[in-house]
């Protein structure tokens, strides 16, 4: 799910030189265990909630938890004695305390795959498609051009950031542009999402169609499916006033801040 620490363990393998496998929460535990499997993946971070329901017997790797990095499973000693230890291995190597200058990444190539993103799919198991550095890369460099968001702004990041779409442009562009980012870490429902919206107030909204629909028939629908508002909106300037009515309350429920909502990767006009 949505949580700082999620976006700290994404970074972090990226920047160590490793390949990132992010799994949707959604996923069942069968086929999350298949991706575990397939990807041959060496570690895994996951929130509890999620570990108790997946068959301990398949998984054989160092499991974490999320968001507090607890060590949940490792069949190696090493790792679990260096496990309790971080803090004074941490202390011991950086004496005089962390700095800008201790930060060094790994050097990896471009066109290296650094991420694989596994697809719910239609039939059978998942698929992973393997994305490269420039995958992502193109598409932040993109966004930069369209000047989408600016340094201070805001954005409330609601789509999975296991989805490459919100992965790469609620989270990475985002970031890379200094904006300050809201993870929202509870279920996009309409009541959470206008709730959050009108917290935040982002100065963009991205999004799919799935949940701008939902937000239509909890918010608008009710109202202009009524039998006198169905025929009030038959009178010519009228109808326009009911319009224009409802188009603000719309805007308000969704902070009143947004210069654009793109929804699906399609902006609305």
């Amino acid at each position: 799910k949505n949580h700082t620490s999620w976006s700290v363990i994404f970074l972090a393998t990226f920047t160590y030189g490793a390949v990132i496998v992010p799994i949707l929460h959604e996923f069942n535990p069968e086929s999350m265990e298949h991706i575990i499997a397939h990807s041959e993946s060496k570690c895994i971070f996951i929130n509890e909630n999620i570990w108790e329901n997946l068959d301990k017997g398949n998984i054989k790797l160092p499991v974490f938890s999320l968001p507090s990095f607890n060590l949940l499973q490792s069949e190696n000693k090493k790792t679990r004695n260096l496990t309790g230890k971080i803090d004074a291995l941490f202390a011991k190597k950086y004496p005089a305390g962390f700095h800008p200058e201790d930060v060094v990444y790994a050097d990896v190539d471009n066109d290296d795959v650094i991420c694989l993103n596994y697809t719910s799919g239609t039939t059978g198991f998942s698929k992973g498609v393997m994305l490269t550095a420039n995958n992502f890369a193109g598409n932040i460099t993109y966004a930069h051009t369209l000047e989408l968001l600016f340094p201070g702004e805001r954005d409330l990041a609601f789509l999975p950031m296991a989805h490459a779409y919100g992965c790469a442009f609620d989270f990475l562009y985002a970031l890379s542009t200094g904006v300050h980012v809201t993870l929202l870490d509870i279920i996009p429902s309409p009541q959470n999402l206008i709730k959050a919206f009108q917290e935040i107030k982002p100065n963009i909204i991205i999004t799919v169609p799935l949940i701008f629909e939902k937000i239509y028939k909890k918010r608008i629908l009710p109202i202009v499916d009524k039998p006198i508002m169905k025929t009030l909106l038959q009178i010519p300037g009228i109808n326009n006033m009911i319009y224009s009515k409802i188009r603000k309350s719309l805007i308000d429920s969704l902070g009143g801040n947004f210069r654009e909502v793109i929804i699906g990767g399609a902006a609305l006009g």
